[in-house]
């Protein structure tokens, strides 16, 4: 799978996405290039050590690194979110792979099943079946961990509520 992203990292589509907008595809490391301005200050006019031998005022002038635009500001904010959506979608496709024992590869834009012991292909339908037991499983197991977590949540109210008649 890690294969998989790193060709669709360097895939030509990417390299268009990349050349449009300029921005990197996520799992690439990003260099923020330094925008740097001329800023001048002055100093006001009167009559101090500031002005110079003919009375006017001095200007300092300094370079500096300035704020990053607001859509490379943007980018570095969703840049964290991208990594962990596809976080989870790795994670997501290990776990369906795991319980469906199915290995999902496409082909011109279709989808084909192969069993992970065998390597025999899998009927659609079978994989489907597969799947959907997954899913149930994990619906079950969502509805018990909240079931369990609503009653240890309860059981902590009882006990301050104890503390307080006390």
């Amino acid at each position: 799978t890690t294969n998989n992203n790193h060709q669709r990292i360097h895939s030509q589509q990417a390299r268009e996405i990349e050349r449009l907008s300029s921005y990197p595809m996520p799992g690439k490391k990003f260099h923020l290039p330094i925008i740097q301005t001329q800023t001048t200050t002055e100093s006001s006019c009167n009559n101090n050590n500031e002005d110079d031998n003919n009375g006017e005022r001095k200007r300092s002038s300094t370079t500096t690194k300035t704020k990053v635009t607001f859509k490379q500001e943007f980018i570095l904010h969703l840049k964290p979110i991208v990594q962990e959506m596809e976080h989870l979608k790795e994670t997501d496709m290990m776990e369906s792979r795991s319980a469906t024992q199915c290995e999902m590869h496409k082909n011109k834009g279709r989808c084909y099943y192969f069993d992970i012991d065998t390597g025999e292909e899998v009927d659609s339908r079978e994989y489907e079946r597969r799947y959907l037991r997954w899913i149930e499983r994990r619906r079950v197991e969502r509805l018990d961990d909240n079931r369990r977590r609503r009653e240890r949540d309860d059981e902590v109210d009882k006990c301050g509520k104890n503390d307080e008649e006390l």
